[in-house]
């Protein structure tokens, strides 16, 4: 089974594996997020309860199906490479840029696990402004671990 799994690694750095890889699950993102927006596409709705006194026209992209398979969809992606910069973490020194694409993509959980536990406990006028502390959270992770 070794020989097959050297073979089939071989095989796969020769025929441009990697950049095939990346390629389909771009175009499979690609589809999802076309679809989401094609099927369902987000529509403004009044809330009233938050200010009674004001109307508040309020997206519904958060309800929607295409948004949690895109969703899901990254978050498999974010998973399955962790997993495989996380193997990879135990490789010679020439090829340590393992651990920090672990840490980066470690701090990534981090900080989407703090938002998605604020926004289900907390729905206040603060939560798109805790959404983009993660998203720059995130971002900053990444950047950090990469450069």
């Amino acid at each position: 089974t070794l020989c097959r799994l050297v073979i089939f690694y071989h095989a796969w750095v020769r025929n441009r594996g990697p950049s095939l890889f990346v390629v389909t699950s771009s175009v499979a993102q690609l589809l999802i997020c076309m679809t989401w927006l094609a099927v369902w596409t987000p529509r403004p709705t009044r809330e009233y309860q938050r200010f009674p006194q004001l109307v508040v026209l309020d997206c519904t992209e958060a309800n929607s199906v295409g948004f949690l398979l895109a969703f899901a969809y990254n978050g498999l992606l974010s998973v399955s490479a962790f997993a495989c910069s996380y193997l990879g973490k135990g490789l010679p020194e020439n090829y340590n840029e393992a651990k920090c694409v672990t840490f980066s993509l470690l701090l990534n959980f981090v900080a989407w696990i703090g938002f998605f536990t604020t926004a289900s406990v907390y729905q206040g006028k603060y939560l798109p402004a805790v959404h983009v502390l993660a998203a720059l959270s995130s971002l900053s992770g990444s950047f950090g671990a990469y450069f």
